[in-house]
């Protein structure tokens, strides 16, 4: 129950979304952006490496942009972005363990924090968890993928 919501009047809504599906707007093959994105990575990152080569191994979403700085005002470029008809994308910043240190925590937090409030969505691939579990849980934009191949 929500006191604002009429679930009834968007009921149809609601089941049509469920049926929705995304599609990708870049008319690269999947082998080809995969090649792209690698190529704009940043070079010195294994954890760039490997995130970006699970999401390819195991068929997840590969991302649309790789070091891209969606807002000019705000001091923070994603290592990935993902494109979202209609509203802000989502940055995936891979932090290593310079990103533990507390002024670069703090600045990360705060450049990170204002691209929340323009209503980008904002993930983070830690170093010291698994890839698998951080791709699972953030299915929604990844996708299921398939059998994981050793993360």
């Amino acid at each position: 129950f929500h006191p604002l919501i009429d679930r009834h009047l968007i009921r149809e809504y609601l089941l049509a979304l469920l049926k929705s599906t995304t599609t990708r707007k870049t008319e690269r093959s999947r082998e080809d952006q995969y090649a792209w994105l690698e190529e704009r990575r940043d070079q010195t990152s294994s954890l760039e490496r490997n995130f970006l080569k699970l999401l390819y191994e195991t068929d997840r979403r590969l991302p649309d942009r790789a070091q891209h700085r969606p807002e000019q005002e705000v001091y923070a470029e994603a290592d990935f972005y993902y494109d979202r008809d209609g509203l802000p994308g989502v940055c995936v910043f891979c932090d290593g363990p310079d990103h533990d240190q507390p002024i670069r925590k703090e600045s990360d937090q705060r450049e990170r924090g204002k691209l929340a409030d323009l209503g980008y969505r904002i993930l983070t691939i830690r170093y010291d968890s698994r890839l698998e579990d951080q791709l699972a849980a953030n299915h929604d934009i990844f996708g299921a993928g398939n059998q994981a191949v050793g993360a």
